[in-house]
């Protein structure tokens, strides 16, 4: 989906806002680079102002069962 936001928070209060890339190769894809400790990441979809248009989904990096995970795939769908 091209143009729409993402907003990623840590467990602590910490925010990134993405919007889609534009290249067409990797249009509605979206870069989160996740370092630090372990922690639980809530992602969501955002509109312009940065209100929340879906429910927000938990990414656990580097805790429970995908704990050696590098890489975290969210694929969004609109309904």
């Amino acid at each position: 989906m091209p143009d729409v936001s993402l907003r990623l928070t840590d467990e602590y209060g910490n925010q990134q806002i993405q919007t889609s890339k534009k290249v067409a190769s990797e249009a509605g894809r979206y870069d989160f680079p996740l370092f630090g400790p372990p922690r639980r990441f809530f992602l969501s979809v955002v509109d312009p102002q940065g209100r929340p248009l879906s429910p927000a989904v938990e990414i656990p990096h580097g805790v429970g069962s995908t704990a050696e995970a590098k890489c975290h795939w969210a694929d969004w769908q609109r309904q």
